[in-house]
């Protein structure tokens, strides 16, 4: 097991000033984004030549930096992608964070000296995921969010990889990577840096007696907040802990970020045993930024979901600070329990009018302005621009004080952070030498310019020199230790040796902003993408395949209109009758999250069902490795969870040992008919609802009790509305626990003989509610458009097919795109 003694503290740099924010304030390495291929295009971010000097300064101060490339690319882009990758190697990037599989395999490939990380959004929840990075070239590993400190702690002792974990800021209610929400509803894809954040909306859920609840937001989670968790991460073996929050603002950079430095230092100087946290810190976060209080996440396997889930407020709630007493139309008379300055932001959290907020313009005490009321007292506040209730709670969302305070911690000047020797030498008749020398053994020696002479009266003695060579001034630096060797007898002007002093550290910090950059790298191969897949799929003409969500139905002679089918994982006297009746191939889909708990029992689940099954659908990269390690004859499909987005993720799954692939349901049609199969039989889903998210929590768990017995719960299927009254189903899964949001029409590809045109020859029907009539039109439906011939179809069927597409249906991003 790793034994790592101290964690390294990881910071967002959304912008130039985020940097120093997170610099000045103890960050040991910051990640941040250029222009492109990022996931949080909608932050700052950094142009090349910001980018470069953003690097420089990190490097001269001793801080790692992290260029973020956490997002899918397309065939399209993937030279300018290794060309701005080229750009930062060149430029001393210490590491790459990565989602794309196929991106990850070219950077190896490209750049073998760069450190790649495998970003949260590649979803790694078990070993073998791991080790499926580690056989990429991946160095460190940034786990799922939903995983327990117990299963961080049992990964981090499979594996001598980094591990990475989020320790605060923003949490996504669904796994990172999975979530095509804001895709499908508004074409701004999580999975391209551009999520719209549909979950922090308000949305209804359906009730027992089928009327929909009250607007709230069933989907926004609070805030993370692990710093209570710091020794039992040490413990668990964790690298680095990771702030998010590329959106926000420097200051709140600077908040987070020294205060997690403040008890990481004191966790590392005092053990666990000491280890307290202040409560005027807890407010500080408290108030820089949280969304209705903090969780530890699922840090503690948390199973109330009341505590996760804030389905009040999906913004900054900040600080209660008092209660109204008295109102007017322009002002609240409030009795304060924490202070109030001029200029702080609040809201009344006023039942009848909502939460009107203002910033602080006037503060009337005892009848006379003031710029600021301590607790304790009831100052008259203004300007509000409602009357409100007496009795609402006043919280402060922006503490002027708090803010000042943070901008002062970046802007009063350097912190001298790198710790510095020095030797002088002075020897009357010579030119007197000052050599520097810094942690990483770098070392510059500069001489003055004029040689030392015989002091007349009084040689430039030791004090004095140590005095001068320690006034590093407002550079990153400060001389710790000073040996002074002199004859006794000389001296120099001591501006000459102040001028010695800048030169040296003028030296140095050329060479350490120098130190990390590299030769320009030859981008001019592709790596040889051999196919190793187990069992290539043979020459195939086009095809339907139909995946289930749960066990079907079967009509006689289903096999005449489809090839293939995907079950549910099924024991082999359920899955038996199918077998009999079934004549094409069956494969067994399994969960796009397989917890490293789970891993044993799927694969020995699946043992049983040989020679009964074709072939199994991997989800994550963590299934197909353990199923490529697996002994067993089954053929293996990578389904479209994996996020199969360019030809080169084609290429690297292939040579996993997948014989066949779902590509992603973000393509367009023109994107997906130039991508190149390597080998694989390819399928594109062509009607069905997509599965949008999925949760480790249940909706429903806000709106009644739960005990978390989800296998005889009515709520376990159930209905969300958002606020344009679109109605999106979820089912929560009995056995994983776990919640998957479905999209709230189904793609129908009502031209499906558009793709013939296309290396995909599988053409995929998704079912999850449909009744048994419908499963039949459908399909008789796809097999004539893709056959040429007329549907034969009876009267019921044409009935139901007329039923589904009145309710309505979408083309899902075949001709939108992301």
């Amino acid at each position: 097991m790793k034994q790592i003694d101290q964690m390294e503290l990881l910071a967002p740099a959304g912008t130039f000033e985020s940097l120093k924010a997170a610099v000045a304030n103890g960050a040991d390495a910051v990640y941040l984004g250029g222009e492109q291929f990022n996931a949080r295009i909608g932050a700052g971010n950094f142009s090349n030549n910001e980018l470069e000097a953003a690097l420089e300064y990190a490097a001269e101060r001793g801080v790692k930096v992290y260029i973020t490339m956490n997002t899918l690319t397309k065939d399209s882009e993937m030279d300018e992608a290794l060309q701005f990758a080229g750009f930062v190697y060149e430029k001393g990037a210490d590491a790459v964070i990565v989602q794309d599989i196929g991106l990850a395999g070219l950077l190896r490939h490209s750049f073998p000296e760069l450190k790649l990380h495998a970003s949260t959004q590649m979803t790694i929840t078990n070993s073998a995921g791991i080790r499926q990075c580690e056989a990429m070239g991946i160095s460190r590993v940034v786990l799922a969010r939903e995983l327990t400190l117990e299963e961080i702690e049992a990964l981090c002792k499979t594996t001598d990889a980094e591990i990475e974990v989020f320790v605060h800021g923003a949490l996504c209610i669904c796994y990172s990577g999975q979530c095509l929400m804001s895709s499908f509803i508004g074409c701004r894809s999580g999975n391209r840096g551009r999520c719209a954040q549909p979950c922090r909306l308000p949305w209804r859920i359906r009730k027992k007696d089928g009327a929909w609840s009250e607007e709230a937001y069933y989907l926004s989670p609070r805030d993370l907040m692990g710093l209570t968790e710091l020794p039992g991460l040490r413990k668990a073996g964790v690298t680095s802990l990771k702030i998010e929050g590329r959106m926000k603002s420097p200051e709140y950079v600077a908040v987070v970020t020294g205060i997690y430095r403040k008890y990481l230092d004191r966790l590392r100087a005092y053990g666990e045993e000491a280890y307290r946290i202040d409560e005027a810190d807890l407010e500080k976060l408290e108030q820089i930024f949280n969304r209705g209080g903090f969780s530890t996440g699922y840090l503690k396997g948390i199973k109330s979901y009341r505590s996760l889930v804030y389905p009040v407020h999906p913004k900054n709630r900040g600080v209660r600070i008092g209660t109204v007493i008295d109102a007017r139309r322009d002002a609240v008379r409030v009795q304060l329990e924490k202070p109030l300055s001029m200029g702080d932001g609040i809201e009344v959290w006023d039942t009848a009018q909502g939460v009107p907020d203002i910033i602080v313009s006037s503060i009337v005490l005892d009848g006379e302005h003031v710029r600021f009321a301590p607790a304790g007292t009831s100052p008259w506040v203004g300007d509000m621009k409602m009357r409100v209730e007496k009795g609402s709670q006043v919280w402060r969302t922006y503490s002027k004080p708090l803010m000042l305070e943070a901008r002062d911690s970046f802007e009063r000047g350097e912190v001298r952070r790198v710790p510095l020797e020095a030797v002088f030498r002075l020897e009357a008749g010579a030119p007197a030498s000052l050599e520097l020398t810094d942690p990483d053994g770098n070392r510059v020696e500069v001489f003055s310019e004029i040689p030392a002479e015989k002091a007349e009266k009084m040689a430039l003695d030791e004090e004095r020199i140590t005095r001068q060579i320690q006034k590093t001034g407002d550079t990153p630096y400060r001389v710790e230790q000073v040996r002074v060797e002199t004859d006794g007898i000389g001296t120099l002007p001591i501006s000459a040796l102040n001028a010695m002093r800048r030169e040296a550290i003028e030296a140095l910090g050329a060479i350490r902003r120098a130190a990390g950059k590299r030769e320009k790298a030859d981008l001019s191969s592709r790596p040889p993408f051999a196919v190793t897949g187990m069992g290539k799929e043979p020459e195939s003409v086009p095809a339907l395949t139909a995946f289930f969500l749960s066990k079907p139905l079967l009509p006689a002679g289903y096999d005449r209109y489809v090839a293939r089918i995907y079950l549910p994982l099924l024991g082999r006297e359920e899955l038996r009758p199918i077998r009999e009746c079934f004549r094409g191939e069956i494969f067994i889909w399994t969960p796009n999250i397989v917890r490293n708990g789970e891993m044993d029992g799927l694969m020995n689940a699946l043992d049983q069902l040989e020679g009964m099954i074709d072939g199994i659908s991997a989800a994550n990269p963590g299934t197909l490795r353990a199923l490529g390690e697996h002994p067993g004859s089954f053929r293996i499909h990578a389904d479209a969870p994996m996020n199969l987005f360019n030809s080169h993720a084609l290429a690297v799954v292939a040579q996993w040992g997948a014989s066949s692939a779902s590509i992603s349901p973000e393509l367009r049609l023109d994107e997906a008919e130039r991508l190149n199969a390597h080998g694989l039989l390819l399928e594109a889903q062509v009607y069905g609802r997509v599965q949008l998210m999925t949760l480790e929590y249940c909706p429903a768990s806000l709106a009644g009790a739960c005990g978390m017995a989800c296998d005889g719960c009515e709520a376990s299927r159930g209905f969300l509305r958002d606020r344009k009254n679109k109605v999106f189903p979820y089912m929560r899964d009995g056995g994983t626990k776990r919640t998957l949001l479905f999209s709230a029409e189904p793609v129908f590809l009502d031209e499906p003989d558009k793709l013939l045109i296309s290396g995909i020859k599988h053409f995929r029907m998704v079912f999850t509610d449909e009744d048994d009539l419908t499963i039949q039109a459908v399909s008789r439906w796809f097999h004539a458009r893709f056959s040429g011939k007329p549907p034969a179809m009876d009267e019921r069927e044409r009935e139901a097919l007329d039923r589904l597409l009145a309710k309505g249906t979408g083309k899902g991003h075949w001709f939108r795109g992301v």
